[in-house]
């Protein structure tokens, strides 16, 4: 409370990473006391960034076999694959190498849990803020360079609830650079929050869409390989001194329509891709 003005400013809470050990009581305890929107349009996402070394082989190649790639459409995928981005889906319980990294502390070190109104819009940045960026995103035949300075990569995402209990995420690359303007702002809850604009570059022409039920993850991470282009300035950079590529893995629900301990119970296995999709795999900027 600052003054008249009630301003809220919201406390990150760490959340513990996106595993069945999610629901021990303590665990539970602690998330159920973060604040935030409620109602039966609100939605909820856990977001974990895993930090390997650059060019790590499980997280650069051999952790894509397990997951489904063709969840976006394969025209997507080829044009996120020209930008260095890579987006997979798997359903129930992640690989066992997945899990192990996502339960340790020093490469999933800051797991946490999103609240939000369905069909709103919110900045979600990965990794830190970058001296200089230099890249280029090719959409078609156009390509176009970029420098931003005091840069910020990240993605804008839109979750909206859909009839039967599933989430559909969309995700708009962007870069937000330069310096912040603070301001009050209304909460999602009650009260005040504080906010704050910075310059966004975003590119809606590399935008894309994920429907998950609520035991089914999104991956989202690089090729190494994939130098200048907006993936590899995303996902690869440094925590505190050391080099690191990143990867981002989300899963979403609708608040209120499952219980959070059962949240956390596998769904089996996500429907496997038709054959010819699966041979798509092979196919245009696949290393597999």
């Amino acid at each position: 409370m600052v003054g008249r003005l009630g301003i809220l400013i919201p406390v990150l809470f760490l959340a513990g990473c996106l595993t069945p050990q999610l629901a021990s009581r303590s665990m539970m305890d602690r998330l159920r006391a973060v604040g935030g929107p409620q109602g039966p349009d609100v939605v909820v996402f856990d977001v974990a960034e895993i930090e390997q070394p650059p060019s790590d082989g499980y997280i650069d190649r051999d952790l894509w076999a397990a997951l489904d790639e063709t969840a976006i459409g394969l025209d997507r995928k080829a044009a996120l694959d020209d930008n260095g981005l890579r987006v997979g889906v798997v359903g129930g319980l992640p690989p066992g190498k997945l899990q192990a990294l996502l339960h340790s502390d020093r490469s999933c070190p800051d797991p946490r849990r999103v609240t939000m109104r369905s069909g709103n819009a919110k900045s979600l940045t990965v990794g830190s803020t970058q001296n200089e960026v230099n890249f280029d995103t090719k959409v078609g035949d156009a390509t176009r360079s970029l420098t931003l300075t005091a840069a910020q990569p990240g993605f804008l995402i839109t979750p909206q609830r859909t009839p039967d209990g599933r989430v559909t995420l969309q995700f708009t690359p962007q870069v937000q650079h330069g310096g912040r303007t603070l301001f009050v702002q209304p909460a999602e809850g009650d009260g005040w929050a504080l906010g704050g604009n910075r310059p966004a570059e975003k590119f809606p022409d590399l935008s894309f869409t994920v429907t998950l039920a609520p035991a089914e993850y999104v991956v989202v991470g690089t090729r190494y390989d994939r130098m200048r282009t907006i993936g590899h300035t995303t996902f690869v950079g440094t925590s505190g001194e050391r080099p690191v590529q990143r990867l981002l893995v989300i899963r979403a629900r609708p608040q209120g329509d499952t219980p959070i301990a059962d949240w956390t119970v596998a769904a089996g296995p996500r429907s496997a891709a038709p054959l010819a999709l699966q041979a798509s795999r092979t196919t245009r900027g696949s290393r597999e």
